[in-house]
């Protein structure tokens, strides 16, 4: 038999070496950095999930409020209108009575003008129709 080919414990032994120092400096390292790396990234991702899901839930809560917010500021409004038109139709019947009020009295002041115009005329009748025939005839008319 021959002995052992001292290069091949030699080559193992080398590789052997490298092997650990390659694992111990360089692929462990590496790795805890992954790994490291990888449990920052799915914390971020999950603080990132828990916010956004607590900005959904609070633009839910938001929109909730606007739409409460729009339907008072509905009612609101329709009350307004409702007083404004009740105030307008107050308003309204004011001026007509006052209208009215104002026309009655004019009708009565024409009334009575009307009236002492008539007795005016017919007073003033007989000398008008004197001057009258007086003028046709060219001399006085004796009544």
């Amino acid at each position: 038999m021959s002995p052992p080919n001292l290069s091949l414990i030699l080559i193992m032994a080398c590789f052997w070496l490298t092997f650990w120092l390659v694992q111990r400096y360089l692929i462990t390292p590496v790795g805890k950095t992954l790994g490291e790396r990888r449990q920052l990234v799915e914390t971020a991702h999950s603080t990132w999930q828990s916010k956004h899901q607590e900005y959904l839930s609070q633009i839910s809560r938001l929109e909730g409020e606007m739409e409460e917010a729009v339907r008072e500021a509905g009612q609101i409004r329709a009350e307004l209108r409702q007083r404004a038109m009740e105030a307008r139709e107050q308003r309204l019947g004011d001026a007509r009575s006052t209208a009215s009020a104002r026309l009655d009295q004019a009708l009565a002041t024409l009334d009575t003008e009307a009236t002492m115009a008539r007795s005016d005329l017919q007073a003033r009748a007989a000398e008008l129709a004197r001057q009258f025939a007086s003028q046709l005839l060219g001399r006085d008319a004796v009544s």
